[in-house]
């Protein structure tokens, strides 16, 4: 029977096995140091051991675990397999061979013809024989030894070869029909592409499609319907291929080896509608090599080469069909033209959007494209207020589309839409607009009714798409705003240009209490002072102080409007506003401004200088009695404010009389001035004297 102290001593035994087995395991692995010893076993008791139990026959010593080998990862593998010796051998040597061979059958057509070796027919064979038996060979390697790259240079030299046959075969030694011609080069690059298809080999098609696409002009063929109508087999052949294949790359190099081909074609048609129909052809085929890519290859990501492709054919496409019709005298079909293609690419954006198989970006880059294409065509179409009205109109559809947006593409084409309309709106206002008519009312009609369309335009954008984008709202009100006020400047005149600008101030302070907005409330103080200036300038000119030539009616209009709008505006605003203050003060401002032009406007003849000398002295009497009183309510309702304007308004009077009055009046009314000056100004220091407010600081006496 065994007893528990066996039990333990064969628990520890097993322990040590097993700490002995780690350890030697450890030291195996490869850079690595012997690791520290493990803790020492727990310390035995000091009764003596029993006898060890009998080893029973499945304990056996334990085995030796292999060594520890790292695994190479697979690039540094590759790259040690492929040495230079390999890279040199099967690769380049492969390829310069078949540029010499190229090289020495160019030679052989050229230098033969020029030198007169052999005759045309025996050249003629010799390169087209030579040519397909380096096909039949490059074929069999491929076939019997797998993709080597001999056997793809080989088969690419010998596509090249029977290209240049054809060449000189045909137009050159005219040993056979453009016809027949075309026909087998045409039969060359599809078997070229069918190779290229069956290897998955991408360099034997590209030589193979880029074949078929140039056999017309590769053997000069001529510019017949027959012709084009090969190039549109070739295209169509290269785009199943292409897509096959998956080959989005080349793509765009059939389109740039084709496209010039049917153009210099239409260059010469006479005839409308054949010019629509090979527009339409090839640039639906180049459609459907674009967008059929992205079917057969979803992406969450528009693909460069399928955008650029679109694009560039879409570009094509409505130059070449704008300028093609309208010189075969189509102005209609033209535009017609432009407004389909428009709706082809807005109907495909509109699908792409709504298909999960095609990326959100192609849909949103057909509907650009469409926006761009309808834009040419409406511009086109329609002239003068009725163009601006249209942008302004799609500016506001813009801003209605960006309100419901919240993806990153969608609000950014929808950003630069609204904004593209707009600023054309805005650009076709101003061309409408003749600078003249600025300073002078009766502007034509339509540049108003444009300018009011940019205006309506503009602010409904703002308030469409304000939510989260205060930047673009601050952009339109403020060309709304300025829209505006260039209305009322080619409207109107005078006082009422003035008018109208001072009830635009009161407006916008009060949208701007309103709807807590500062764009408004900048706009209002940029609206007052802009009515100041015109006031001034036209109404009310500074000089009549001087002459007394001011027009009371159109002054007092001005002025008076000046003056309600800024009281209006100081009672709006919120009562923490800084502006108050100074709103508050150009009102008594203004209206001493309108006093003195009346006063100096209205003055009598007199003796000894008429009108002018009596208006001065008026004047000065007018800033003396002003002064005094503003001072006094200063004094009398502890207002510092009023207390130094009385003060600054005196001090002016006091410099006028010295530096003007003394100068420029006679001696009668130099006196009656500086009496009345001195007079007032003593009143003045009296009444300060008696009720000046008491020093900060100062106690009680």
């Amino acid at each position: 029977m065994v007893t528990d102290e066996q039990r333990m001593q064969e628990l520890e035994s097993r322990t040590e096995r097993l700490e002995a087995r780690i350890r030697q395991v450890e030291r195996s692995l490869p850079g690595r140091s012997a690791p520290n010893e493990l803790a020492a076993p727990p310390v035995r008791r000091s009764v003596p051991p029993p006898p060890a139990p009998p080893r029973r026959q499945t304990d056996r010593p334990a085995a030796t675990p292999p060594p520890f080998v790292p695994r190479r990862p697979a690039t540094e593998a590759r790259l040690q397999d492929l040495d230079l010796e390999q890279f040199l051998g099967g690769r380049v040597l492969a390829w310069v061979g078949g540029a010499a061979v190229i090289s020495g059958l160019a030679l052989l057509l050229a230098l033969g013809m020029s030198q007169g070796w052999i005759g045309v027919e025996a050249r003629t064979l010799m390169a087209g024989g030579l040519s397909l038996a380096l096909l039949w060979a490059g074929t069999w390697l491929h076939e019997r030894h797998g993709r080597a790259q001999a056997a793809q240079a080989t088969i690419g030299t010998a596509l090249c070869g029977l290209f240049m046959t054809l060449i000189v075969a045909a137009p050159v030694y005219h040993l056979m029909p453009v016809g027949v011609a075309l026909v087998l080069a045409f039969v060359t690059g599809a078997l070229a592409t069918g190779l290229a298809v069956r290897w998955s080999a991408p360099v034997i098609g590209a030589l193979g499609i880029t074949g078929a696409v140039l056999a017309p002009i590769l053997v000069q063929a001529p510019a017949t319907g027959a012709t084009i109508a090969f190039e549109a087999i070739a295209v169509a052949s290269a785009v199943v291929v292409l897509l096959r294949e998956r080959w989005d790359w080349l793509a765009l190099g059939v389109f740039v080896v084709s496209a010039p081909q049917w153009l210099s074609w239409l260059a010469d048609e006479r005839s409308a509608w054949v010019t629509v129909g090979v527009l339409c052809l090839f640039g639906g085929l180049y459609a459907a090599a674009a967008l059929g890519f992205e079917l057969r290859m979803p992406s969450a990501k528009l693909r460069p080469a399928s955008a650029f492709l679109l694009g560039l054919n879409a570009l094509t496409l409505s130059v070449a069909g704008w300028f093609l019709l309208n010189m075969l005298g189509e102005h209609d079909l033209a535009v017609g033209f432009l407004v389909v293609l428009a709706a082809v690419h807005a109907a495909a954006g509109l699908a792409g959007r709504r298909s999960p198989r095609v990326s959100n970006d192609i849909g949103l880059l057909c509907l650009t494209l469409a926006v761009v294409l309808a834009d040419v065509a409406f511009s086109l179409t329609v002239g003068g207020p009725a163009r601006t009205v249209g942008f302004a109109a799609a500016g506001v559809a813009f801003a209605l589309l960006l309100r419901g947006e919240r993806r990153g593409n969608d609000t950014f084409l929808s950003e630069l839409g609204l904004g593209g309309h707009i600023a054309l709106s805005a650009l076709q206002a101003l061309r409408d607009v003749d600078v003249a008519q600025l300073l002078s009312p009766g502007a034509a009609p339509g540049a108003v009714a444009g300018l009011v369309a940019v205006a309506a335009g503009c602010l409904v954008s703002a308030r469409l798409a304000e939510a989260g984008r205060p930047q673009w709202r601050v952009a339109l009100d403020v060309t709304g705003l300025a829209a505006t006020a260039v209305v009322a400047l080619l409207t109107l005149d005078g006082a009422a240009l003035t008018v109208a600008w001072a009830a635009q101030a009161v407006a916008l302070a009060r949208i701007a209490v309103l709807r807590d907005d500062p764009i408004a409330r900048t706009a209002a103080m940029v609206h007052l002072v802009a009515a100041g200036v015109f006031a001034l300038g036209d109404q009310a000119a500074p000089a009549g102080l001087l002459s007394g030539g001011t027009e009371l009616g159109p002054a007092a209009l001005g002025l008076g409007a000046l003056a309600a709008a800024s009281g209006a505006c100081a009672r709006v605003l919120q009562r923490t506003d800084p502006a108050i203050r100074t709103l508050t003060a150009a009102v008594p401002a203004v209206l001493l401004y309108l006093a003195s032009l009346t006063v100096v406007a209205l003055s009598p003849a007199a003796l000894d200088g008429g009108a002018v000398q009596q208006g001065q002295l008026q004047l000065s009497a007018l800033w003396s009695l002003a002064g005094v009183g503003t001072l006094l309510l200063g004094l009398s309702g502890r207002s510092r404010p009023l207390r130094l304007a009385g003060l600054g308004l005196l001090g002016l009077t006091a410099a006028k009389v010295f530096l003007y009055d003394l100068a420029a009046l006679t001696s009668v009314y130099r006196v009656g001035s500086f009496l009345g000056l001195g007079l007032l100004l003593l009143l003045a220091a009296i009444a300060y004297q008696r009720m000046r407010p008491e020093p900060l600081g100062a106690g009680s006496s």
